[in-house]
């Protein structure tokens, strides 16, 4: 087709194929203005180039209320449904679809390279793969523009339904649902793309290694605005991934009930960032271990065993910043100490996670004798009195079960009791009296520390 202000209305195109573009080329200037309407493309694939249902390098052609299906193209060539070449300016995609879509190394279904100014809008993106990036949509072209539009079980190695390489998009409206990549960016991956507008956008049950909802690698003034980040699997950032990411604000948006090992809800990387109007909650990450267990003694003499518990997230019970410094964070939500609590504060850095429920056992004998739930507190500690019966030995059991935070965690844990024995002798007394302290543990070992001993109701510290 090669003539101006063409119209192509109700046509089937089914199992075509030729070297380049199975079903429509379209490379001179004078065949733009061309739409292509109801039309259904079934089967086209290409021999060895682009395109497997279209090669388009001129300008304002439209695809209106069409159907792509197992359209494909050769190993290693791009777009096995439209390929959209530089000239390709102002071309738009309305109202259509495009299923199982496969083998380009790029832009399972739709490749934009170079072509600027593209709008893809109101269509339906399922079943498509690439090799390497875009599982659906690969943009590489400047001022593109998508939305209204859904991506459901696209896949590919990086960018599992969209891959974005270019300035100043606009990514707008749209619903990603159970899309894979084999690395990162499992519905999304932006690299190197500054000034991009994404807006409310919804990312769920995607994975990927990095970035199980979206990836964000040297990128730079991106805001995220009004979106929902939810149900997404990562080993790294299940919601989102930044990897020196500058500049990158997150805005009216929640993030929620992701999972990963490290990073539940966000993960940075050598970047900085701000959260404004923020819900991050219900996101899983694994636990880590408990450290620092140990037997105490209140002033009244009553045991306790306190210990700490650590997990991969290290600020907000869904966050995990390395390297990375948060500019602001306001009205930010998140499960602290207390329950659901609202912050104007960048907390610090700490793996210690509060909040968190610990199940304590006690034992006597290789027997449970007592159990406790207690909660963390703003540090991670927790704390747990106990009756003494003599023992010289404690048994213990630290349990966290899997809950919305993190992942089971158990360690037994037997900690000596400290018996001191307190031996006085040679009390000279006079002006300067002078008492004479021994400290032993129950199998006397010397111990050092402070003793207090009471002369005539006089209270005295001693060193020892």
């Amino acid at each position: 087709m090669q003539f101006y202000n063409s119209l192509v209305i109700d046509c089937n195109f089914t199992d075509n194929y030729a070297s380049g573009a199975g079903s429509v080329y379209m490379n001179n200037v004078k065949a733009n203005h061309t739409q292509y309407i109801k039309c259904n493309f079934i089967g086209s694939y290409s021999t060895s180039d682009h395109g497997g249902v279209a090669i388009i390098n001129v300008p304002y052609i439209d695809f209106i209320n069409c159907t792509f299906v197992n359209a494909t193209v050769p190993s290693g060539m791009q777009g096995a449904g439209i390929y959209f070449n530089n000239k390709a300016t102002y071309s738009r995609v309305i109202d259509s679809n495009f299923t199982n879509c496969s083998n380009a190394r790029m832009g399972g279904a739709i490749s934009i390279p170079s072509a600027k100014n593209i709008n893809i809008s109101g269509s339906n993106f399922n079943l498509n793969n690439a090799t390497e990036d875009g599982g659906a949509i690969y943009i590489g072209g400047t001022n593109t523009t998508i939305e209204k539009s859904t991506f459901n079980n696209n896949s590919a190695s990086d960018g599992g339904a969209l891959y974005i390489i270019s300035q100043e998009n606009l990514i707008t409206d749209l619903i990603f649902n159970y899309n894979k990549a084999k690395q990162n960016g499992g519905s999304i991956y932006l690299s190197r793309s500054d000034n991009q507008y994404l807006n409310n956008l919804t990312v769920a049950n995607s994975t990927a290694i990095k970035g199980g909802g979206l990836y964000f690698d040297r990128a730079s003034g991106i805001p995220l605005i009004n979106s929902l980040i939810t149900s997404n699997l990562a080993e790294e950032g299940a919601g989102m991934y930044f990897d020196s990411v500058y500049d990158n604000n997150i805005v009216n948006t929640t993030i929620t009930n992701n999972n990963a090992t490290k990073g539940s809800g966000i993960y940075t990387f050598d970047s900085d960032y701000s959260l404004y109007n923020v819900i991050i909650l219900d996101n899983q990450a694994h636990a880590n271990e408990f450290i620092n267990e140990a037997i105490n003694m209140t002033e009244n003499g009553t045991y306790y065993v306190t210990a700490t518990f650590l997990g991969y997230d290290n600020r907000l019970n869904g966050i995990w910043d390395e390297m990375s410094e948060p500019f602001i964070y306001s009205n930010v939500t998140y499960w602290g100490a207390n329950g659901t609590t609202v912050t104007d504060t960048i907390p610090d850095i700490s793996d210690r996670e509060m909040g968190q429920n610990v199940t304590i056992t006690r034992y006597s004998s290789g027997s449970p004798v007592s159990t406790e739930v207690v909660v963390t507190n703003e540090t991670g500690d927790f704390t747990y009195e106990f009756e003494d019966d003599g023992s010289n030995l404690v048994e213990f059991s630290f349990k966290h079960s899997t809950d919305n935070y993190y992942t089971e965690i158990t360690k037994d844990v037997t900690i000596k009791t400290t018996r001191v024995t307190i031996k006085i002798e040679d009390i000279n007394l006079g002006e300067n009296a002078t008492v004479n302290v021994t400290l032993t543990d129950a199998d006397g070992n010397p111990l050092s520390g402070t003793v207090r001993v009471i002369i005539n109701d006089s209270n005295k510290n001693f060193t020892i």
